[in-house]
């Protein structure tokens, strides 16, 4: 979909079900994971509003469950991650011609932890000049790892720097579930509101979907007391910031909208009951960098239940799952987050939601086939601003 031209069919050279899609940071290229263990790669012609087919390759030898575009314009990676097992990282060699089936080359590859393959993906670029790299991964029983490119002028060095099960152990089989991630969207930091708070400017912001519930997580760079994975001082996860409560059934997805100028944080949430939930979140005084008392968690309005969860760094305590629930009191850096509720829009079988313009306006899809967009009114109030279905593909699009 274009301003100019609305809605387009994109060409697809095979009949099998395209399963994940990723949009880059500036909206001109257009990334596609399928059923056929295919990865297809799309450039938008601007003149004409058409979305063309520039490469189509098997990525994987599954099914592809998840791509994502690196926002980094030093580095513009692909990644992929599929029921192989595999996560992929592909950069484009431009001396390769257009459907030549190696434009794309993988130059990093890891296979999943836990014998169970990575369902959501998720990069983050700060903004200049910085030239890190962050990438979010989750596996489908739940394991949350975090790396970092260790080399900005190449893709194939990356490090570990801390996972953990965002149960506190792997996923029970036959546990009705979905687990995705996705970092707080553009290159700036945290909402103002935080920062005031005393959270550190290059803190990470990350959603994690887990059963009925969203956790938002700010992972510290460290300081001198956080130590990842290698053992070394770097980004490590803490308890949740906040858990986002109100879902009826498992959550599919989660959008962390960029911060826009605001002093309030947006998040929205699809879940299977059918709803569209989007939160505000925020930081209030006295909740700051070792601020906070037992009893200002438990006087929270209009925003559920706190739960203060030590998250272990490292491998061994990541795989063992060791969690200790219900430990009151702040780690070094670290901030609480309060949060209300103040949207529950229906969309049947909502799956996937991203917010557009900053968090003006959000997009969500759904198994009934229908893309909505919602917008924030005079009043206040969100409200649906267009419903799109197949049928709005016009004859010419087809």
């Amino acid at each position: 979909m274009t301003p100019q031209h609305g809605f387009a069919a994109l060409p697809l050279d095979s009949p099998e079900i395209v399963l994940c899609a990723s949009v880059s940071y500036h909206g001109r290229r257009l990334a596609t994971g399928s059923a056929d263990h295919r990865i297809r790669v799309y450039d938008l012609n601007e003149k004409t509003g058409s979305w063309e087919l520039i490469e189509s390759w098997r990525g994987h030898n599954a099914m592809v469950l998840d791509v994502a575009l690196s926002p980094s314009s030093a580095l513009p990676l692909l990644a992929s991650t599929s029921s192989d097992l595999k996560l992929k990282l592909w950069a484009e060699h431009h001396a390769s011609p257009p459907l030549s089936g190696r434009r794309f080359r993988p130059v990093f590859v890891q296979s999943a932890h836990d014998s169970s393959p990575y369902t959501s993906l998720s990069f983050h670029a700060p903004a200049p000049p910085s030239t890190d790299l962050f990438l979010a991964i989750i596996t489908r029983e739940g394991l949350v790892v975090l790396m970092e490119l260790v080399d900005s002028s190449r893709g194939d060095d990356w490090k570990e720097l801390d996972m953990f099960w965002v149960l506190g152990k792997k996923s029970p089989r036959g546990m009705e579930s979905h687990f995705a991630v996705s970092f707080q969207d553009g290159p700036g930091g945290p909402a103002w509101g935080a920062l005031v708070a005393g959270l550190e400017e290059n803190a990470l912001s990350l959603a994690v979907t887990a059963g009925n519930e969203a956790q938002l997580f700010r992972v510290l760079s460290g300081g001198g007391y956080g130590r990842g994975t290698n053992g070394e001082a770097g980004y490590r996860f803490q308890a949740p910031a906040a858990v986002l409560t109100g879902a009826r059934s498992f959550v599919r997805g989660v959008a962390w909208a960029a911060p826009g100028g605001r002093s309030k944080d947006l998040v929205a949430t699809g879940s299977a009951d059918g709803f569209v939930r989007i939160y505000e979140v925020w930081t209030p005084r006295g909740r700051g960098v070792n601020g906070g008392s037992p009893e200002d968690s438990q006087t929270r309005a209009d925003s559920g239940q706190l739960a203060l969860r030590q998250v272990p760094s490292g491998i061994g305590a990541g795989l063992a799952g060791a969690r200790r629930e219900g430990e009151r009191g702040l780690e070094p850096g670290q901030i609480l987050h309060d949060w209300r509720c103040v949207a529950e829009l229906k969309h049947e079988g909502a799956w996937l939601v991203k917010w557009i313009r900053d968090g003006a306006m959000l997009v969500s899809t759904g198994d009934n086939g229908h893309a909505i967009i919602w917008a924030l009114a005079q009043n206040g109030k969100w409200m649906d601003f267009a419903d799109f279905g197949p049928d709005e593909i016009s004859d010419e699009a087809r």
